[in-house]
């Protein structure tokens, strides 16, 4: 549970949620562990990592971020994504330039694409 104050401020204004955190190796099956209840970003992500060849999955892994009081999913629009990246890959992560430079084009990719197809909720819903 991830309860500080000011990040869920934070968190609470924005429409999109993406959080990133760090697994043992042990508890992931692949180096990135999607979760989350965004299904939309969640697959632009996904189409992300597989266009730079990350090995990741959605489902079947510890790390499903389901529960609507994850910091992830307390956006204005109720709902995020949580990226669990397995010590191993973080560890390359620091000592690869390039692919450190591909992970962030990954994902600023997939948010770029996601925020375009993203429909403003009207406020009196």
């Amino acid at each position: 549970n991830f309860d500080e104050p000011q990040a869920l401020e934070i968190v609470e204004k924005h429409p999109t949620v993406l959080g990133i955190h760090g697994c043992k190796s042990k508890n992931c099956s692949q180096d990135i562990c999607i979760g989350g209840l965004d299904e939309p970003l969640k697959q632009a992500l996904a189409t992300q990592f597989d266009n730079f060849d990350f090995r990741h999955t959605n489902t079947g892994h510890q790390f499903p971020a389901q529960k609507p009081s994850n910091i992830c999913n307390l956006g204005t629009r109720k709902m995020g994504a949580q990226l669990e990246l397995r010590h191993d890959f973080r560890k390359n992560l620091r000592n690869n330039s390039k692919l450190f430079e591909q992970f962030i084009s990954a994902v600023r990719n997939a948010l770029a694409a996601f925020s375009i197809n993203i429909v403003p909720m009207d406020s009196n819903q």
